[in-house]
């Protein structure tokens, strides 16, 4: 019973337009006003008297109440505190709900906590717009902020909005420097301010791919060079909205490709002042037979010069001869290529080119030794020994050599651009993956729209088809009574005693084949929303494989007549996040698929309980075509794919092992080529 001064209190908690809930120490409920029982369906003679838990919070009852004995200890502490717990809690028609609880301990004469005084509010629609809105990000920001190559997101107007790690390690800027400042202010030369200018409003004007070469500032007051290439990336409006930039330093790579330059010109003009030295030497020889020994010895000496900066040059030199043989190279070409100087001196220049680059190569080699000159630098893919490509960059000049004043050859050099070509198709890779990862995030959420749109209609069928039964019921009786007095007649061209066992079943499977579209439809609305990558749930690994092979259905009737699920009843729980692992099994079911080669090959997904090493086994066996050893050591490596041409981005069990090892387990693959391949995900038990 109420006190007098306690009415006025409890009226006005009553009708409050909030949750309120009071429970004693122990933690049943002794109150819960009017919007409380409205809110979880429930009546005063339902709820008070008994624990909360159960009823209102929802969770394992040891884990619940320790939490709560925790809360009391807390606040017998700090009377004056308010506990801020944000809990799922379940309705009495099972919704499930998120509650912000503000929690006030009500004390005792002596001091104690006798009651807690709980006030909530409905979270739960915040709390699933916060979870979709990470969902489109999760994907794309991991590709971006573990790339190798720098990238920066700046929206039309030039301030920066991403920065991943590569950019902080190249200029020494923190993230939270950089955010929402202005490029142009911030990293970019004034003297090359016009040309940045310029490349950023091409690609936001024309919405096209573009590229440069410009400064960015660091933080310690240097300056490096960076190849940019620029994509435009628009909103869901189709309007443009920001500027994707990939960028790799080549500060060091440009400055020694200056340096080669510098040396490369320098050892061709030398080449040509010591050969016209020797010209000149030679004729006054004939004309001077008494300064002969003389002039010899300072021919040698220059000689020496030359053959000492020709062999230690940083740059590729060959000497051909007027019909493209080759007379001599440098170590430097004995490096790059692999071969010796025995395996090239003697042999045709052309040999030793890419065969599909022969003719464009054997246009400009005739050129030169013509002596005609050649405008442009030439890039000239050579096979070296090993079989790999070496990309020389040989340079549009070429010194003429002599000897014993008559012309027998040319000296060429050039430059090994290989690393730098590879450089450069990594970086055009990765961004190819970066826009391919902003697809997939779209892509989910366009999924998640279609299987809502595809429930409404769903549910109206299901709905009627009850309607139908009971309608087809109520019927029947009355046309069995027509049927008794006035014999067999037809409906629909088919006798009536037929349609009375037939309308049963018809019923029943309309029922059940709604009832499977629904269950498919929310497996996929589950799926796709992303929770906040907490690894504390407790989870049953039967329940992850049933809603994998669900959502899988379609693709693993299409590609094995042998699917086989051994699940083990009685594996003990682990603990981790549930649609994280199922992500992880539906990767290997999928990667599993596109390994058969015909429907009757079979795939097998188990699980089991090792009690010695406490150990959960997920399995997932196929009979396809294998993995070659040779990349085996790669399957794990981001972007790494076999399936390059078929859409694969080489991310799936890189991203499945990351996940895996989180959950504090291990993802093993195991393969035979030609025989199938097993993968196993383990993981330690639940205490």
């Amino acid at each position: 019973m109420k006190t007098s001064a306690e009415a006025p209190i409890l009226d006005m908690m009553e009708f409050a337009g909030s949750i309120i809930v009071r429970l004693d120490a122990g933690g049943a409920i002794t109150f819960m006003n009017r919007f409380a029982r409205d809110f979880f369906g429930y009546g005063n003679e339902e709820v008070i008297g008994r624990s909360a838990v159960g009823i209102l919070i929802d969770g394992p009852y040891e884990e619940v109440q320790g939490r709560f004995k925790r809360m009391l200890e807390r606040m017998a502490k700090e009377p004056e505190q308010i506990v801020r717990l944000e809990r799922e809690c379940v309705t009495k028609d099972g919704r499930r709900v998120c509650i912000a609880w503000n929690n006030k301990p009500i004390l005792s004469a002596d001091g104690c906590v006798s009651e807690v005084l709980c006030l909530g509010d409905d979270i739960s629609e915040l709390r699933r717009m916060q979870e979709e809105f990470k969902t489109e990000r999760d994907f794309t920001s991991t590709v971006f902020d573990t790339a190798g190559a720098m990238m920066v997101v700046v929206d039309t107007k030039g301030n920066i909005v991403r920065f991943n790690r590569t950019c902080m390690q190249v200029t020494g800027y923190k993230m939270e420097e950089v955010i929402g400042k202005s490029i142009w202010d911030f990293f970019v030369l004034k003297e090359e301010e016009e040309q940045v200018r310029r490349i950023f409003t091409g690609s936001v004007k024309t919405d096209t791919y573009s590229e440069g070469e410009y400064h960015w500032l660091t933080k310690n007051g240097g300056k490096r060079l960076i190849s940019w290439y620029n994509t435009v990336l628009g909103n869901a409006k189709g309007e443009l909205e920001f500027v994707v930039s990939t960028g790799i330093d080549i500060t060091r790579q440009r400055r020694i490709e200056n340096e080669l330059t510098r040396y490369r010109h320098h050892l061709e003009e030398l080449v040509k002042t010591r050969t016209e030295e020797l010209q000149r030497t030679i004729e006054q020889l004939q004309n001077e037979n008494t300064e002969r020994k003389k002039m010899e010895a300072a021919a040698r000496e220059s000689e020496g010069r030359y053959r000492f900066l020709y062999e230690e040059s940083p740059s590729l030199s060959l000497i051909l001869s007027t019909d493209g043989i080759i007379l001599d190279v440098n170590s430097s070409v004995t490096r790059s290529l692999g071969y010796s100087r025995e395996d090239l001196v003697g042999k045709a220049a052309m040999d030793f080119i890419v065969p599909e680059y022969k003719e464009g190569v054997g246009y400009a080699l005739g050129a030169r030794l013509k002596s005609e000159k050649v405008s442009d630098e030439v890039d000239t893919p050579i096979l070296a020994k090993d079989g790999s490509v070496r990309h020389i960059n040989f340079a549009p000049g070429s010194a003429r050599v002599f000897h014993e004043g008559s012309f027998y050859g040319i000296l060429i050099t050039g430059i090994d651009m290989t690393s730098r070509r590879r450089a450069e198709a990594l970086t055009r890779q990765q961004q190819q993956n970066l826009i391919q990862a902003d697809k997939m995030a779209t892509l989910g959420i366009l999924v998640s729209g279609v299987a809502h749109e595809i429930n409404n209609p769903n549910n109206f069928i299901l709905l009627n088809t009850s309607n139908l039964r009971d309608i087809w019921k109520d019927l029947s009786a009355h046309i069995d009574k027509y049927h008794e007095g006035r014999g067999e007649f037809t409906i629909a061209g088919l006798p009536y005693s037929e349609i009375k066992k037939e309308m049963g079943p018809l019923l029943e499977g309309i029922t059940e084949g709604t009832e499977r579209i629904r269950r498919i439809v929310q497996s996929l609305k589950d799926f796709a929303r992303k929770d906040p990558g907490d690894l504390n749930e407790v989870i049953d690994v039967n329940r992850v494989v049933d809603a994998a092979t669900v959502i899988m259905g379609n693709l693993l009737k299409k590609s094995t007549d042998n699917l086989t699920i051994a699940a083990v009843k009685s594996v003990p729980m682990i603990t981790g996040n549930f649609q994280q692992i199922e992500q992880v099994v539906m990767n290997l079911l999928t990667n599993a698929c596109q390994a058969l080669t015909s429907k009757s090959q079979g795939i097998t997904i188990s699980t089991s309980f090792n009690s010695e090493t406490r150990k959960v086994t997920i399995k997932v066996e196929d009979e396809g075509k294998g993995i070659a050893s040779e990349h085996m050591k790669h399957i794990f490596d981001p972007f790494f794919t076999t399936k390059r041409d078929s859409g694969g981005t080489g991310l799936g069990l890189a991203i499945s092992y990351n996940i895996v090892k989180d959950h504090r387990g291990e993802l093993i693959i195991e393969s035979k080529e030609g025989e199938g391949t097993t993968a196993m995900m383990v993981f330690p038990a639940a205490m």
